[in-house]
């Protein structure tokens, strides 16, 4: 691990260690696997501070669930709802939705614990974010 990786996950730690005073334990995990998201990034050369797509899945029980989740994400939070995946084989529903920003570790940190507390809110789970490597300097 060089020197910036450990750096990041020192800061993923200190704010980690910041959110346990005010947060519930789901929180700081959250953190914690957003802190790998972005050390895998950086390992790839991405520019952190480059505006690109995010995209983030839920998983709900019910399509009324799901519903209640995307009118209120839409409205509040300014994400676009990318796709609702429904099957015949099972009454669970994929929420997609996205947003463009950077991966700066506050602002990701900070978006991906409000968007899993929404999910949970309204009943379902939060399965993550991912997006593209951005290489080279903007």
């Amino acid at each position: 691990m060089g020197l910036r990786e450990k750096m990041a996950a020192k800061k993923a730690a200190k704010q980690a260690k910041k959110l346990a005073a005010a947060q519930p334990q789901w929180a700081i995990d959250r953190v914690y696997k957003s802190a790998a998201v972005l050390e895998a990034l950086r390992e790839a050369g991405d520019n952190e501070t480059a505006v690109r797509p995010i995209e983030h899945t839920a998983i709900f029980d019910s399509r009324a669930a799901a519903d209640t989740f995307t009118a209120g994400l839409t409205a509040d939070m300014g994400y676009t709802i990318a796709q609702v995946h429904t099957s015949e084989d099972s009454p669970a529903v994929a929420v997609e939705f996205h947003e463009t920003s950077d991966t700066q570790s506050r602002s990701i940190f900070d978006k991906t614990v409000i968007a899993e507390g929404r999910v949970r809110e309204a009943g379902g789970e939060y399965d993550g974010w991912v997006t593209r490597v951005v290489a080279g300097d903007f």
